[in-house]
């Protein structure tokens, strides 16, 4: 912008005038403007440092983004498998009112002992406990699900959770997404911006003054023409060393970069491999170990009515049915979590947000 002059000229200092500005002596009054004319490079440079500011603060946001998102999920997938244990105490606990029933209609028969009443009271009691649990563990996802989204964490859960694809190839390929490592070539992108501006600081500026200098009615009125070009004499004090601490910075944050990319490049193979795990796991229990549950249940009923087993052993046989239950619940909870997590961290998060903002995903 330019700037306005204004000034008193030949001002006597000396003398019974001293200090005076009457018509009758040479003092001037100037007024004219100033415009200053920035070099071309260091135009660009201060251009390129804002541009740079905003791109570190649009990775600062995409970070949080992430962060929010992630935890978001995770919270969620934690409340609706304490909601899906507490479906399976529900269910339990109607299943021992069917047992005691059962029980007291043998006793009632004849055919059981008083000790067998006592069953479906002591697994009663371990239900309510089990319930406890469940509910403290579901209240505490509440809580910290309510952290990320506010009141809405108090709504029924309701909807599948998302089928995130894993692919260790597609997740490789992806792995220079991750927020933090975009964050590394925003900084990398201000460190140049700022080499740039030390160079271009070199380079001189320059500012024209024009102005109308007024005199007293014996005398002619003047203009006023001057010309100022910076002498950057001390570069070697001043810009050189800014342009080498710069410099060293880069080069610091590129192996700082190069550090954190072996740091993420390890943890996604790990988090591949604990995925492989749990989905195998997961497998495990819907293939072998609930039907093997189930069957071992109705075995244990079925010997017992026969009278050929114990009460004790279908009571055995129904407290680890219902453990299996609920490992499998933690366990395919634990899957998705870890979809969840290998999914927002290499995922392209603005596009993502796009889609949920029009619609486009659910």
């Amino acid at each position: 912008d330019p700037s306005l002059v204004l000034g008193l000229d030949n001002v006597p200092v000396e003398g019974d005038d001293r200090f005076s500005t009457g018509q009758d002596f040479m003092t001037m009054q100037r007024i004219g403007v100033m415009q200053e004319f920035t070099s071309p490079a260091k135009l660009r440079a201060r251009t390129e440092q804002a541009e740079a500011k905003v791109e570190l603060m649009r990775a600062d946001e995409r970070e949080q983004r992430q962060r929010v998102l992630e935890e978001t999920a995770l919270a969620w997938i934690a409340r609706r498998n304490w909601e899906q244990q507490l479906e399976q105490v529900a269910q339990w606990q109607s299943d021992n009112a069917l047992f005691d029933r059962i029980v007291r209609a043998q006793l009632a028969a004849a055919t059981g002992t008083a000790m067998d009443a006592l069953a479906p009271r002591e697994e009663a009691a371990d239900i309510a406990s089990l319930h406890d649990q469940v509910s403290a563990g579901r209240d505490q996802a509440i809580a910290q699900l309510r952290r990320w989204i506010g009141d809405a964490a108090e709504l029924p859960v309701s909807g599948d959770i998302p089928t995130w694809p894993i692919d260790a190839d597609t997740l490789s390929d992806t792995l220079h997404q991750h927020p933090e490592l975009l964050r590394y070539a925003s900084e990398q992108r201000a460190l140049d911006a700022d080499i740039a501006r030390a160079r271009a600081d070199r380079q001189p500026d320059w500012d024209l003054t024009v102005a109308w200098l007024e005199r007293g009615s014996g005398y002619d009125d003047m203009a006023m023409l001057e010309v100022r070009v910076d002498l950057p004499v001390f570069a070697g004090a001043r810009q050189s060393p800014r342009i080498a601490s710069r410099m060293a910075q880069r080069t610091a944050l590129e192996a700082e970069r190069e550090a954190v990319l072996r740091e993420h490049t390890a943890m996604l193979e790990m988090q591949l491999s604990e995925h492989r795990r749990l989905l195998q796991a997961k497998q495990r229990f819907t293939d072998i170990l609930l039907p093997l549950a189930d069957e071992k249940v109705e075995l244990a009923m079925a010997s017992w009515r026969s009278g050929e087993g114990e009460l004790s052993a279908v009571m055995a046989a129904r407290r680890e049915r219902i453990s299996t239950r609920m490992q499998s619940i933690v366990t395919t909870g634990e899957l998705q979590q870890s979809a969840a997590r290998l999914h927002y961290a290499y995922s392209d998060i603005d596009k993502e947000l796009v889609a949920y903002a029009t619609g486009a995903q659910p």
